[in-house]
């Protein structure tokens, strides 16, 4: 250092020649030059660097550069610092700082590091300062060790605080408790004892020997182990006596000159161990359940003197250890096996160091799985030593960190692979380090990129890598030689194999493919402008299950090789056309222009929102699509505040969201929210809004990028599946209640119709009996809702004449609806049928005038319109096709959004308690669905509200209808009857109407009691129950009919599906009446 000084011009400085300096500065300068320690003169007031060797070291690649120039020009990045220093010291102060942190650039790098620094002045002889000499002493590996054993320590501190087993640290020959665990305390049931002797502490424990052990241990230096022990514990809550088990070890601590000082005591409550077998395999499977729902593999204690390594069995299936071998103890050997080749020397090392004396084992490695696999652990524990030094035991836990290695090793490759590509020119090249980055980051056999030839399906490989022992599949491949996966990479699917021999796309090329060592594969294709021409692969040579992590990683890869690619062609490309550089200059900002002209393409073509704001938040660009939703143009709205643009100022709430996302993303991290916005063209939508930042190469963010994609639609999916799973559940309850309630209404209905006909009692009771039969229909007509809510209600669906219903029913709808109500009618001429039933029709009607009516208290008008509609397609909820709507409309108050979003719930009902079921709206959309056609509502708050119900036209013209009243009188009817129902009161009532109407009649109560009765004598009918326990109705039908072919069979069934029961089978549902009844055998003999 003392030559390059010398030699170094120093006229050319503020110094002067060398002949020319003063004693002072020689002397300074014969100081700093001859010292072992870093030292340099700042001298004269620019603080000019004279330094020895020790100080140009710490210099690094700024030396020797930095000799003879300014200390701040030498080091910008301390500018101030410096300059601190130059003015205190130059005014004759001095400076000291211990372990200053400063961020050098010292080889070209940020680098943190530490320094001890002193700053003296160097006066002349006349006392003025002219330098400062400084001592100069790097501490940052004395830092950094002295932070990671605080760090370690602190570690420590948390293991035994979090500890499972009881931990204590006693001190000196009394025994004082300094540090108890919470394990501890709980053990002993007390947190108090911190300070205070053991025998102080627990008198129990030194009556029980405990402390006479603890004893003998300070005494001789000699560790004790007890398994089993019986303590009994005080506990002081409750006054009882406790007997617990503990495993516990107690060992000396020695100080530096080998004197016991303490004993440390570690320990386990082994109770439910000794309690008995049962109990310990119930803990150890929860034990392993606790440790699968974590990140724990397993628990190990090797016994170094007898090379018995006890693991549960988690741990040992980890290692590729028999668990049952490892439970009784394996050698450790055993379990080396299981590890990485690469990383078991390492692994090994380490343990050998921790049972040297360093007690502590801490590692991260690799395991080798059976599946082909590799999973990441890592392992912690502490080994215990005998009073000579052996090392007994090394106890620990192994911790799956797969997922954090995979993502560290993920994120180095990508890193690894920006700074490769980046110095390399060569697409080959390039290609070839990706794969190799790729392939060993994966853990695969084999990993390329190859160009494609769609129209001959093959793939070009100029050159993979291969792990060793893996071939080289380079040159020229058939896709169809090894699957049928080709159509789906002509797609742009990223193609996945597991297993070569069990997916079907490749189960009949398996043996081609294992000749190549492919068993399992990836194959991701890479498109431009839709075209298949690129593909980046990895091959393995056993099964894998392929991760979505290790797809993601792929698809990383490939669009940072595919760029590296382009930049590599157009660099090959600049350089060879040197010759022509106007013209080449000319070509390339066509391309460029191209390339802008796509991505502003893309960008204003894009279905979702899209835009580009300053860091601060105002808008800079934004693209079409959500230009239009806002109805501006970007001259609007450029450079305003992106939370006061209309796509957000009608949202109430919604600025002060999107300005802390825009400050959350200008911060550099993502932010992403679902929101609900009215926009002015479109109102209320759903989008997923997400804003990122968009960085320069040096990280700085130099804009933000939002991104909103409309959720609506996929909003209105989910709510109509909700409810239409909702109403699916009500109309299954419904739906099985129904036979039930129309069992029991049978009876009734037949037993008070037959009160009624032969007029019993007097006036009161028939008066009574009137009731009581209008109450049972309307019951049978809540039961008949309720189906054709639940969509079960069976259905004759015919031609229908709805302008003659809509007629027939004005009287009705107009007393129902009082004299406030006005009631307009208006039928369509030529009004075609339509499908339906006139019944169900009639009753759906009469809910809605209702309805209309009770949303008109203080009157209104009430209408009734009949046309015909034609629904095209894409209505969510009529199928297309031709319709007759009915539509009736009120005036009364209307509902809000949120009542009509339910209106047609079941029990849904804003009438109040007793003024309504709640099934009025849900029968008729029940019915409209039943008969293939919809309903519609529009309703408007203080304005009223409209029902459409759309039934599919009738290909048939509507059949004439018969007045029942014009019904011919009936005449007594004959016969001998066969009556079969499992329910004694159906049965009861049927054969009271049979009775009646003149037939005899004879009782069956199941169906192996009516093929018994049939057996004995002739029948003329039989009237068969279907559901009943044993033998059905049908079958029974069925049964009888092979023997006995004319015999008549009529099947009744209080079940709703009861055009299921036999379609060749005439049938009649319950409840019924006699008249029913009637008509239905009277339909037998036509």
């Amino acid at each position: 250092m003392a030559d390059l000084i010398r030699d170094f011009d120093w006229s050319a400085t503020g110094i002067g020649p060398i002949a020319s300096w003063s004693p002072v500065l020689k002397t300074a300068v014969g100081m700093v030059v001859n010292s072992p320690v870093p030292m340099t003169l700042l001298w004269g007031t620019d603080g000019l660097l004279i330094y020895n060797q020790a100080y140009a070291e710490i210099g690094g690649a700024r030396h020797p550069a930095m000799l003879g120039r300014g200390v701040v020009e030498s080091w910008p990045e301390a500018a101030d610092f410096n300059r601190n220093v130059l003015r205190v010291v130059g005014g004759g102060g001095t400076l000291r700082y211990a372990d200053q942190e400063l961020t050098l650039y010292r080889n070209g790098a940020a680098e943190q590091v530490w320094l001890d620094l002193d700053y003296s002045p160097v006066r002349d002889e006349g006392g003025r300062v002219v330098g400062v000499v400084a001592i100069v002493i790097e501490t940052t590996g004395r830092v950094l060790a002295e932070r990671h054993l605080i760090a370690e320590h602190d570690l420590i501190a948390q293991m035994f605080e979090q500890a499972p087993g009881f931990m204590a640290m006693i001190e000196g020959p009394n025994h004082r408790l300094t540090i108890t665990n919470p394990a501890y305390d709980r053990l002993i049931g007390r947190d108090d004892v911190a300070g205070m002797t053991v025998a102080e502490a627990l008198p129990e424990a030194a009556e029980q020997g405990f402390v006479a052990i603890l004893d003998e241990v300070y005494a001789s230096g000699v560790p004790f182990a007890g398994s089993g022990v019986l303590f009994r514990v005080d506990d002081r809550t409750t006054g009882r006596i406790e007997d617990r088990y503990v495993d516990f070890v107690y060992q000396p601590i020695r100080d530096l000159h080998g004197q016991v000082t303490g004993i440390f005591l570690q320990g386990s409550d082994v109770s439910e161990r000794v309690a008995g077998e049962q109990a310990l395999r119930r803990s150890e499977v929860a034990l392993q359940q606790a440790l699968s729902a974590g990140e724990g593999i397993g628990s190990w204690d090797w016994d170094v003197v007898l090379d018995e390594v006890r693991a549960d069995a988690r741990f040992a299936q980890m290692y590729g250890v028999d668990p049952e071998r490892a439970r009784a103890g394996a050698p450790i050997d055993d379990f080396f096996g299981g590890i990485h080749p690469e990383d078991k020397a390492r692994v090994q090392a380490t343990i050998a160091r921790a049972l040297s004396g360093e007690g502590h084992f801490s590692s991260e490695y690799r395991l080798l799985q059976t599946d082909g696999g590799i999973r990441w652990v890592g392992a912690q524990g502490r080994a215990t030593f005998a009073e000579d030094g052996t090392p007994l035991r090394l106890p620990g836990v192994t911790f799956d960190i797969t997922r954090r290695k995979g993502e560290e090793g993920r994120q180095a490759a990508l890193i690894e692979l920006s700074d490769t590509l980046r110095d390399i020119a060569d697409p080959g090249e390039i290609a070839f380090a990706a794969s190799r980055i790729l392939a060993r980051t994966m853990g695969v056999s084999r990993a390329g990129y190859g160009t494609i030839d769609a129209a001959a399906e093959t793939i070009g490989i100029a050159h993979d890598w291969t792990a060793p022992g893996a071939v080289s599949i380079a040159g020229v491949l058939h896709f169809r030689d090894y699957g049928s996966y080709i159509d789906q990479l002509k797609a742009g699917e990223t193609v996945a194999i597991t297993d070569v021999e069990t997916d079907p796309r490749t189960a009949g090329t398996a043996d081609a493919l294992k000749r190549i060592q492919a068993w399992s594969f990836v194959n991701m294709p890479l498109l431009e402008k839709g075209r298949f021409v690129a593909l980046v692969f990895v091959n393995h040579e056993r099964p894998r299950e392929w991760s979505e992590d290790d797809l993601s990683l792929m698809r990383e890869f490939a669009e940072r090789v595919r760029v590296a690619t382009e930049r590599a062609r157009a660099e090959l490309a600049l350089r060879a056309a040197n010759e022509t550089l106007e013209q080449q200059v000319a070509l390339r900002t066509a391309e460029l222009a191209e390339k802008e002209a796509r991505l502003r393409a893309i960008f204003e073509t894009s279905f979702g929102f899209q835009g580009l704001l300053t860091p601060d938040g105002r808008l800079v660009d934004a693209n079409a699509t959500s230009l239009v939703a806002a109805g501006v143009t970007i001259r609007d709205v450029a450079g305003r505040p992106y939370w006061e643009t209309p796509w957000f100022a009608a949202t109430p709430g919604m600025a002060d969201t999107i300005r802390e996302g825009v400050a959350q993303a200008a911060t550099g991290d993502v932010f992403r929210q679902e929101v609900l916005l009215k926009l002015p063209v479109g109102g209320w939508r759903w989008f997923d809004l997400v804003m990122r930042a968009i960085r320069d190469s040096a990280g700085e963010v130099i804009g933000i990028a939002p991104e909103a994609s409309e959720t609506t639609e996929r909003r209105m999916a989910e709510e109509a599946l909700r409810q239409s799973q909702k109403l699916e559940a009500m109309g299954q309850l419904t739906g099985g209640v129904a036979h039930d309630f129309n069992n029991l209404l049978t009876p009734i209905i037949g037993s008070l119709d037959l009160l009624q006909r032969r007029g019993i009692g007097g006036e009161r009771e028939q008066r009574l009996v009137a009731g009581g039969l209008q109450s049972a229909e309307r019951a049978k007509t809540l039961v008949q809702r309720l189906l054709a809510f639940a969509r079960r209600q069976p259905l004759q669906p015919q031609p229908v004449d709805v302008g003659q219903v809509i007629g027939a029913m004005r009287d009705l709808v107009a007393s129902s609806s009082g004299p406030r109500v006005r009631l307009e009618i208006a039928v369509a001429d030529a009004l075609p049928a339509a499908t339906a039933e006139v019944n169900q029709l009639e009753m759906a009607l009469l809910n809605l005038a209702v309805n209309a009516r009770d949303a008109m208290p203080d009157g209104g008008t009430l209408t009734m319109r009949a046309d015909t509609v034609r629904v095209a397609a894409g209505d969510d909820r009529v199928p297309p096709g031709a319709y007759v709507r009915i539509a009736v409309s009120d005036t009364g108050s209307g509902m809000d959004a949120a009542t009509l979003a339910r209106a047609i719930e079941p029990f849904f009902s804003t009438k109040g308690i007793g003024k309504g079921t709640g099934l009025g709206l849900s029968m008729v959309h029940g019915l409209t669905s039943q008969l293939g056609g919809g309903l519609r509502i529009d309703s408007r708050v203080g304005l009223g509200t409209t029902v459409e119900m759309l039934l599919p036209v009738a290909e048939a013209g509507a059949a004439t209808s018969v007045d029942s009243a014009a019904e011919a009188p009936r005449s007594r009817a004959s016969g001998r009857v066969l009556l079969v129902d499992d329910e004694e009161a159906v049965r009861a009532a049927t054969a009271d109407m049979l009775t009646e109407l003149g037939y005899d009649v004879t009782e069956a109560e199941s169906g192996p009691d009516a093929l018994d009765w049939l057996g004995r004598r002739g029948f003329d009918l039989l009237i068969s129950d279907h559901m009943m326990p044993g033998m059905a109705g049908t079958d029974v039908a069925r049964a009888a009919l092979t023997r006995f072919p004319a015999l008549r069979v009529l099947i009744i069934s209080g079940y709703a599906e009861v055009e299921s029961v036999a379609t060749d089978l005439p049938r009649l549902a319950k409840p019924f009446r006699a008249t029913d009844l009637a008509d239905a055998i009277a339909g037998l003999r036509e």
